[in-house]
């Protein structure tokens, strides 16, 4: 079984090592473009969930990452692979495009009402297609949720243990971290490795519910840093 992640900055482990968002930005990863950091990844939750669950292991976010990125790309690669996977996806705001250089953040309710409710439908018909296609998946919220005025509480959907509840801000990345966790600078949204690891342990009860309790083995999961609050220091929001 491999476990795929896929998602923006919070899936990236954005600045967790140094200030980087993208790999590109340290000199000595020039190459690897907008991946993710090769020293952050090993620090994020995926990973440390496919460590647990003795899996193998993908990391496809991008920080900045729209959703019609994310999505894109899960698909893309589903298309080229031949082995069983699991897949752990993160949504990013509804308001983001691609490129993300394209951004521009929104205040306008209405707008953003509509994209929640077109990114509602799009990522229930993704989730329908895994479900006829037998591909086990966990979907959350990093930012957003569908709040009642984007998604009123008739046209909401059963997800089943297939995403953490989209309509409660509280289930989401940024906002279940933040009432116990600094961000790594006051402008930033991302969180160290002490913020990764309580998501990691939040996330394997739902993993686990459609996992072989069998295969699970016992990790340690180390930190290294020294502070349960992470350090402050200059970042970039993502």
């Amino acid at each position: 079984m491999l476990l795929y992640s896929n998602g923006d900055g919070c899936s990236a482990g954005a600045e967790i090592v140094g200030n980087y968002c993208f790999a590109e930005e340290d000199e000595k990863h020039h190459a690897l473009g907008k991946r993710a950091h090769p020293g952050a990844v090993p620090l994020t939750f995926s990973y440390k969930l496919a460590k647990t669950l003795n899996y193998g292991y993908m990391n496809d976010a991008e920080s900045f990452s729209s959703n019609e990125r994310i999505l894109r790309t899960t698909k893309e690669f589903l298309d080229q692979s031949n082995q069983e996977v699991f897949l752990l996806i993160g949504w990013s705001r509804w308001d983001r495009e691609e490129p993300h250089e394209n951004n521009t953040y929104t205040d306008d309710l209405t707008s953003l009402r509509q994209k929640a409710k077109k990114w509602h439908q799009l990522i229930y018909e993704f989730h329908l297609e895994l479900q006829q296609q037998n591909i086990k998946h966990l979907f959350f919220n990093s930012y957003n949720h569908f709040d009642d005025e984007q998604v009123p509480v008739a046209e909401r959907k059963d997800w089943g243990d297939s995403y953490i509840d989209p309509y409660d801000i509280n289930k989401t990345y940024y906002w279940y971290l933040k009432s116990n966790f600094n961000t790594v600078n006051p402008n930033s949204y991302h969180f160290d490795e002490h913020g990764h690891t309580a998501w990691f342990k939040y996330l394997l009860p739902w993993l686990t519910k459609v996992q072989d309790p069998a295969t699970i083995k016992q990790v340690k999961v180390k930190h290294n840093i020294q502070s349960p609050k992470a350090k402050l220091n200059n970042g970039k929001t993502s």
